[in-house]
């Protein structure tokens, strides 16, 4: 996908979400399901700390990565409404943006899931 046809956000229509506290793992459903008909691949990726042992990922990596159909790697980032970025998340995205990734973000806006753009949600575009 060439960066003109570069979708920059998206919400649903089709789906009823009543709630306006919408959980992680509503909004992580919605952003698979929306990233994969842009033609990604995308999962899930789990990067949490297990009780008993030490922690030897590495921080910041988002909740959903994978690859666009040109290869080049796709980073999505979700937050509920109560949820903040924290540092390690915004070096992170911003890194993975210099190096021509795909970076968005995945949150709640009026009642709706919508994925915005990296840079559009720094007020860049």
């Amino acid at each position: 996908m060439s960066d003109a046809s570069k979708p920059q956000k998206s919400s649903t229509a089709s789906t009823n979400y009543a709630s306006r506290n919408l959980t992680a793992g509503q909004l992580t459903t919605f952003a698979l399901r929306v990233l994969n008909a842009w033609g990604c691949t995308v999962w899930r990726q789990n990067n949490h700390a297990t009780r008993g042992r030490k922690f030897i990922g590495m921080k910041g990596v988002p909740d959903i990565i994978g690859h666009d159909l040109e290869g080049r790697a796709v980073y999505a980032e979700v937050k509920t409404a109560s949820d903040r970025l924290s540092q390690d998340q915004i070096d992170f995205l911003q890194g993975a943006e210099k190096r021509d990734c795909r970076v968005y973000l995945v949150r709640e806006f009026e009642g709706h899931p919508e994925i915005i753009n990296w840079v559009a949600y720094l007020g860049g575009a």
